[in-house]
């Protein structure tokens, strides 16, 4: 091969080792023809020369330029072109090497080092032309850069089974990076292999990487076992060694499915059923099996299944067409049927009918048929001496009615052998003849089955058997458990190209308002009544009804109690990914009018570029609202991100400063206090041009907050308390009354602050008989938590009552923040009043629930207090430990620090005085820091009592 195209990088061609000067356009077309194999002249002049006055021409130019730099041309005709043989491409060796062995694996990774066709762009792309090579160009950049990390992984693996942890990690971390698929499994590898090397800091950044991009992307948290991956990796470099070199093996790159016996699960039960059918057709009766279901769903596998390795019997098969045609369905299988009974003397009638029936096998034959005579032949030709009959029948749907006359004359014909008959049919199609289904259903020689997707536990057997590393549930979810659909993504990842083509083409046969419903139903979700289909899809009720009995036939979209709901997420995701954008911002805006606030917010976020102005007004409402929901739902990052939306799309100084004190109530909900500050001071700017007196002194009672309760600063909230109280005075209405309580709030939490316990409890209860008339369930649980700490600090019995009574309500909100911070109010109080096992269960409980990364440390803190007081000095040093991890990940420093006072406290407390002396070492840089000062002298006891063993030990 003396021409080479060098297409990684900078795209250049030599030939002979001289490089070889072409323009841009005929360079990107060997380019193409390279990667592609072939194709036409127009689809080339569509891709590189769409702005050109004649595109055809300018691919005929481009060949002859080709033709004259390398002194040879294209292959092809006038139509279709392709490369003649003779080229080295880099790319194609690169995809080559992917599907090699071992050896070739490292060459192929070193050929791909730079991006395909790095800095191609052409101009006409900013004018809208040639947006088609561009789409191709980028999806070939993908899908090289995920082969790219298949070859890392693949040599991850190679050097996991040496036991080569150094040259793995470096491998596994490449398959982390953020423009590549999610994959959880290299990452608890990863994780295993740092803590292997003792690379600890290492496997706590991976674990931090995966667990954003869980949240951000999939919305759920890492796998119970990369947890335990990460627990390993910390604690014990010889467990992760251990761990991988059992696990080496396993993680072998497994075959394709093609390359298996995809075996089958989940179907035990049907099996058994048609194994009883089967014994009734020995017994010498004719039987039929109508297995119903939507394309993909195994039918014919589990129709095929049922009498694999099936004895003493005649198997024959046959398939329906849409087409029409006469007893096309038994065609194949009469034919079968005849050669193997070629000795067979039939009635000289029946066999001219036969003959009819097949001129080409049995010769010259008469111009008609007689039917009767027909169906008695085949019907004898299928009847073997001393064995039963099985007929295989896929498609029934499809049919034609002599094909179902003679299949009911079969079964009700009288026989000396048994015969039984399975059918598929699809559920999501009319069948050509519905009458006589409907007959053959009726009848009692045989039963109907309708299957169903896999559950949960057949598609863990089934991606175990084939060695993938898939989540189930989210399997189970975007694929309904039909199991071809299951199949394909094992096989090609969660977004399966072909498996959108096949939902696309069965989307195309629906009537045109059952696409645009089912459109209405993808934007939205599931769980939608048909009052919101019919105002965002803007159709009629009679047009919904006959739309929704259209998509139940397709099995695409059925209503339930509540709501429409897709058979398979899958369907979802491609629908909406193929809605038009402009139509996207019409049904997005039509949702955002009609939806609940909080429901509405991702709708009239996307709708932005469509809204009207009482639309801006009305998205202020819904960011704010999803604000909150996401807040009190544990997710602080989303919602700033609506908060600050909110203030974005804000039309007055009003809305902004609002949206301002809404963003600094959630950060001061998690614990930041500064950044809430500095919000709210911010804030100020805007404060001075608004002049409802609500707006104004809720943004002063929430700085009056901040500064009291997290800041200690009383004087400052005070003379906000007396700016906000002076603001609300004449007002009466049930916002101002809030307000009102929430100062009173204030004020009581002052009062403690200065030690006045009795006036703290006379405002605290004054807030909270306000926040109940108006039936402020947040604000009133808020209260009785304020309240019950107050008392627990009095020892006053009441404190517990009122704990519970919060802890109730905030369970009815569903605040679980509210939820995790009482349990922990409670574990304290239990602490106090001595009762540890109560305050054991309380930590423990809150802990399951937490959903903040940034209060676990604190969690655990409090949880190996607890046990340390209980005795349980091991588990309160692996909580002592858990929390020192969490924080030194979260650069919580203050966590750290006690976490580390802990431990050293447990160690001498269990007589582990290394241990001890090694988290003396690690506390001590922290003591340079004031705010740790006041604990010097405790260190310092620990060190002598340290230092004062270990001198002892080393004397004996």
């Amino acid at each position: 091969m003396t021409t080479k195209l060098f297409l990684f990088g900078t795209p250049r061609l030599e030939q002979k080792g001289r490089l070889v000067k072409l323009g841009q356009k005929p360079l990107l077309l060997l380019a193409y023809l390279a990667l592609e194999g072939k194709a036409t002249r127009r689809d080339l002049a569509r891709l590189l020369w769409s702005n050109a006055t004649d595109p055809l021409n300018s691919v005929s130019a481009a060949r002859i330029s080709i033709r004259d730099g390398l002194k040879k041309g294209l292959g092809g005709d006038h139509e279709t072109l392709f490369l003649e043989p003779g080229f080295w491409c880099d790319v194609l060796e690169f995809e080559q090497a992917v599907g090699s062995g071992e050896a070739h694996w490292q060459a192929g990774l070193e050929l791909q080092h730079e991006e395909l066709l790095a800095g191609v762009r052409l101009p006409e792309w900013q004018d809208g032309f040639g947006a088609d090579f561009e789409e191709w160009l980028l999806g070939k950049r993908e899908g090289l850069l995920e082969q790219r990390a298949e070859l890392q992984w693949r040599l991850a693996v190679v050097a996991l089974q040496k036991s080569n942890w150094a040259l793995a990690l470096p491998l596994l971390e490449a398959t982390q990076l953020p423009h590549l698929p999610l994959r959880e499994d290299a990452a608890r590898l990863l994780m295993l292999c740092a803590g292997a090397l003792g690379r600890e800091v290492r496997a706590m950044t991976a674990f931090g990487k995966l667990e954003q991009r869980l949240r951000d992307e999939l919305g759920v948290l890492p796998s119970g076992a990369t947890r335990t991956a990460l627990e390993t990796a910390r604690s014990s470099q010889k467990d992760c060694m251990r761990q991988l070199e059992q696990e080496f093996l396993v993680v072998r790159k497994p075959p394709t499915l093609e390359e298996v016996d995809v075996p089958l699960f989940g179907r035990e039960p049907e099996l058994a059923r048609i194994a009883a059918e089967l014994g009734l057709a020995q017994a010498g009766q004719s039987r039929l099996v109508l297995i119903g279901g939507e394309p993909g769903v195994g039918k014919s596998r589990l129709a095929r299944e049922s009498v694999r390795g099936l004895r003493q019997a005649l198997v024959l098969s046959g398939v329906a067409s849409p087409t029409g045609v006469s007893l096309h369905l038994f065609e194949r299988l009469v034919r079968r049927a005849y050669a193997q009974r070629s000795g067979l003397a039939l009635n000289p009638v029946w066999q001219q009918s036969l003959a009819a029936f097949m001129p080409d096998v049995l010769g010259a034959s008469p111009l008609e048929t007689n039917k009767e005579h027909l169906f008695a032949a085949i019907a004898a030709l299928l009847e073997m001496p001393e064995q039963i009959t099985v007929l295989l029948l896929d498609d029934l749907h499809w049919a034609d009615a002599t094909s179902l006359e003679l299949l009911l004359y079969l079964l009700k014909q009288p026989r000396r052998t048994g015969l039984l008959v399975l059918a598929t049919q699809r559920s999501t199609e009319k069948s050509i003849s519905q009458h006589l289904i409907q007959m053959l259903a009726r009848e009692h020689n045989g039963i109907r089955l309708e299957l169903r997707g896999l559950d949960e536990a057949a598609i863990r057997g089934l991606t175990h058997s084939l060695g993938r590393n898939f989540d189930v549930l989210q399997l189970q979810q975007k694929s309904g458990g039909n199991p071809f659909y299951l199949l394909e993504m094992l096989k090609s990842g969660l977004d399966a190209p072909r498996l959108r083509d096949l939902i696309l083409a069965r989307v195309e046969q629906l009537p045109s308002v059952a696409q645009q419903l089912l459109e209405v139903a993808a934007l939205l979700g599931d769980g939608q009544s048909l009052k919101i289909l019919r105002a965002v899809s803007g159709r009629s009720l009679e047009e919904i009804s006959a739309a929704l009995d259209a998509l139940a036939l397709a099995d695409l979209l059925h209503v339930t109690e509540d709501g429409t709901h897709f058979q398979h997420d899958l369907t979802r995701e491609v629908i909406a990914r193929e809605i038009r954008s402009d139509r996207q911002q019409i049904l997005h805006l039509r949702a955002a009018r009609v939806l609940p606030p909080q429901q509405a917010a991702v709708h009239a976020w996307a709708a932005q570029d469509a809204w009207a102005e009482t639309d801006a007004t009305n998205a202020v409402q819904t960011f704010l609202e999803s604000g909150k929901q996401n807040s009190l739902r544990g997710d602080l990052p989303m919602a700033l991100t609506w908060f600050e939306r909110a203030y974005n799309a804000s039309q007055t100084d009003a809305d902004r400063l609002y949206s301002q004190t809404e963003r600094a109530a959630a950060l001061e909900r998690y614990g930041k206090h500064r950044e809430a500050l500095e919000i709210l001071n911010r804030a100020d700017i805007v404060l001075q041009n608004v002049a409802d007196p609500v707006r104004r002194a809720g943004a002063w009672l929430a700085r009056a907050n901040l500064l009291a309760l997290k800041l200690h600063q009383l004087e400052p909230a005070k003379i906000l308390l007396e700016q906000s109280l002076t603001a609300l005075q004449p007002l009466t209405h049930g916002a101002a009354q809030l307000l009102k309580s929430d100062a009173l709030n204030i004020q009581g939490t002052i009062a403690r602050l200065e030690q006045h316990y009795d006036e703290a409890v006379a405002l605290f209860t004054q807030s909270l008989t306000i926040r109940q008339a108006l039936g402020d369930d947040a604000r009133t649980a808020y209260s009785l938590m304020n309240l019950a700490l107050l008392y627990s600090r009095l020892d006053d019995p009441r404190a517990e009552p009122q704990h519970v009574q919060a802890l109730e309500l905030y369970r009815q909100l569903g605040d679980q923040h509210g939820v995790v911070r009482v349990l922990n109010n409670l574990g304290n109080h239990f602490v106090k009043k001595q009762h540890y096992q109560r305050a054991v269960e309380s930590y423990r409980e809150g802990l399951q629930l937490l959903i903040e990364p940034w209060a676990e440390a604190r969690a655990h803190l409090n949880l190996g207090a607890a046990l340390f007081y209980l005795g349980d000095y091991q588990n309160a040093q692996q909580n002592y430990t858990l929390a020192w991890q969490r924080a030194v990940l979260l650069e919580d420093t203050e966590s750290s620090f006690f976490a580390l006072l802990n431990l050293i406290e447990v160690s001498l407390k269990v007589k582990d005085f290394p241990s001890a002396k090694k988290h003396l070492e690690t506390i001590q840089p922290y003591l340079e820091q004031a705010v740790f000062a006041p604990h010097r002298p405790e260190i310092l006891r620990f060190s002598q009592t340290i230092e004062g063993v270990l001198y002892e030990k080393n004397l004996g």
